[in-house]
Parts: C-alpha cells; sequence; structure tokens
C-alpha cells in the first residue's frame, strides 16, 4: 500500500487514479496528523509515503521529522516521495524522491517502481508497452 498525504482533494484523487491504474493499492489522509495517526494504527507500514510539503496542519518538514525519528525503525525507513510546488532543497529531510509540480505520470511512476515493486496483476496504463497490431495470414 502507498500512503497519500495532501490537503489538495484533487491531488490525492489524481495520484489514486495513477497509482490505482497500475496496481499499487493506496490510502491517502488529508494532513499529516492524521497520516501519522493511520501509520500507528496501521498493522503493516506502508510501502512509501507521497508527501506534500505544504500543508496546514503541520508541514512536511514537521511530519518528516516525526516519521524519521519514530521509536519504530520500520516506520523511520518508510521510502518518501515530496511532490510539491515549492523548490525547497528536501535533501537533509531524508527524502528518497522529489517531484516539482506539475509531475510527469511516467516519471511519477518511474519513482514509484525505485521503492515499490510493481503489481504483476496490472496492466499499467502508464507504463505498459504500447500494444502491437496482430497479423494473421490464412492461406
Amino acid at each position: 500500500m502507498i500512503m497519500i498525504v495532501d490537503d489538495d482533494a484533487d491531488i490525492r484523487e489524481v495520484l489514486e487514479m495513477i497509482l490505482y491504474s497500475e496496481g499499487y493499492p493506496t490510502c491517502a489522509a488529508s494532513n499529516e496528523m492524521n497520516a501519522l495517526t493511520l501509520l500507528n494504527q496501521a498493522k503493516t507500514p506502508p510501502s512509501m509515503i507521497i508527501l506534500d510539503l505544504q500543508m496546514p496542519v503541520m508541514s512536511g518538514d514537521e511530519f518528516l521529522v516525526h516519521l524519521r525519528t519514530h521509536s519504530n525503525p520500520t516506520l523511520r525507513n518508510i521510502p518518501v516521495m515530496i511532490i510539491t510546488a515549492s523548490g525547497k532543497d528536501t535533501t537533509e529531510l531524508g527524502v528518497n524522491e522529489h517531484l516539482t509540480k506539475p509531475f510527469d505520470a511516467r516519471r511519477f511512476l518511474q519513482s514509484v517502481q525505485k521503492h515499490c515493486t510493481k503489481p504483476t496483476n496490472s496492466p499499467g496504463l502508464f507504463t505498459s508497452t504500447p500494444m502491437q497490431p496482430q497479423i494473421s495470414v490464412s492461406g
């Protein structure tokens, strides 16, 4: 499962649709406080967190500090992708991937696939190879 944390419902929906089309299960939170609650209650941690930096309740920076210093080492090591309109340098925050809005869906999925195994049961709307025409010859 991939967790999406963004206060913009439209962005969350687009990310969920892209990931769903590739077979990735998702869960979403509208702010970092909700995300921390979900993480603490989860039986299985997400394989990745996609996070917006500019959020109303708690900033993405603050969320990352909480995550990277969490008492549970499994949660501390979850890969995090930042998707933000901010040009902020995120290397010191312990971020694994950084995309700037607007972003390309294929590049987004390439970043996800670096850290998450692609489900095998999905046709892959954004990453599948184009269909080749089938030619049959009858004699």
